[in-house]
């Protein structure tokens, strides 16, 4: 048994673009406290949704029916050449009907991912080419894990085609430590995007 991402037929974006941002895993199963996405980061605990567009100099897409529309999500995409992938394709060797796996599975914290079977998106590298402006991991990576070892393959494929590569702070409503409020995170997001 496994549980594969939510949006497995959209990890690999149909348009072309410049700037590309990699996440780590969305389930294809449903939390009962109903805090699922419909897109890439549009969890209402996930201020990507604000932060994107401000770092781009637009208005926020957080209202509910903004984030809750993927055309609209996707159409900004496009217009502004982003787009949006994730690092685990699937988590297998677990079962939707145990408790502790779905749990862990449903957490949306990527820790709890790693006594687990990953899948990596491999596919991402065919993603790479010399012409993109950055690629950007939307968390930071401490440490030894399987999710950190991965990422840091794609960096140094990136570094190999010079493209500017960086993790950033991640946009989830949970981290909130060290004053990484909304402005904060948007400023460092800034910073590290277009090197001010």
């Amino acid at each position: 048994m496994s549980c594969k991402h939510r949006f497995y037929d959209k990890l690999i974006p149909s348009w072309e673009f410049e700037y590309l941002f990699i996440g780590t895993f969305n389930p294809e199963w449903n939390n009962p406290n109903g805090n699922n996405a419909n897109y890439f980061y549009s969890r209402h605990t996930n201020d990507f949704w604000h932060i994107l567009p401000e770092v781009f100099g637009d208005t926020s897409l957080m209202a509910k029916e903004k984030r809750s529309d993927s055309k609209l999500l996707v159409s900004y995409l496009q217009t502004k050449k982003i787009a949006l992938t994730d690092i685990i394709m699937e988590v297998k060797n677990v079962k939707k009907d145990n408790e502790l796996h779905f749990k862990d599975v449903t957490s949306v914290k990527d820790q709890s991912l790693l006594k687990y079977e990953l899948v990596f998106n491999d596919r991402i590298y065919e993603l790479l080419n010399s012409k993109l402006k950055g690629v950007f991991f939307t968390r930071k990576c401490a440490g030894n894990s399987t999710i950190c070892n991965h990422w840091k393959l794609i960096k140094d494929k990136c570094e190999e085609l010079s493209i500017p590569t960086s993790e950033l702070v991640t946009p989830s409503r949970g981290y909130r430590s060290n004053g990484y409020n909304r402005e904060k995170k948007i400023n460092e997001w800034s910073n590290i995007i277009f090197k001010k």
